[in-house]
Formats: structure tokens, sequence, C-alpha cells
């Protein structure tokens, strides 16, 4: 998928008036998997990650919280992942 067809595509939903965010989750997902073949991308974290406790905390959301607000780097996505 080109940025053109993707620009297009979420236009398109866009102006069809019936679209909300979780519309264009697949369009990027397709997008970002044709520019970077090599990185999977994922609509939603696993919830088995996501809810997966160590001491009474979910170390996930944690991880994330403590980084709320700041533009995460290539190395915060590696460390995450």
């Amino acid at each position: 998928m080109t940025i053109q067809e993707y620009v297009s595509k979420i236009n398109s939903r866009y102006i069809s008036g019936i679209s909300t965010e979780h519309s264009y989750r697949g369009d990027l997902q397709n997008l970002l998997e044709s520019l970077v073949p090599d990185v999977m991308v994922s609509k939603e974290p696993s919830r088995m990650t996501w809810d997966f406790y160590i001491g009474g905390y979910q170390p996930a959301q944690k991880w994330l919280k403590e980084r709320k607000g700041r533009v995460l780097n290539f190395e915060d996505v590696l460390h995450y992942q």
C-alpha cells in the first residue's frame, strides 16, 4: 500500500460519516507493514501481556504510564516489544 492509497482510503471512510477511530486501524496496519516489512504491526497489545502481574502491578501498564506525555524513541519501542 502506498501513502496515497492510505490517505485515499481513510478519506473515503471519513467522508462516509460512519467511521470511528477503530475504522482506520486496519488501513494503518497495512500501510506500516508495507512500508516496513520486517516489523510486525499489531492493533492491540496481547491481552496476556497486558494483564500480566508481578507483585501487584502490571509491568506493561507501569512502563507506559511512566512515559506518558513523551515521544517514544526507537530504543523505547524495541524495549517495550
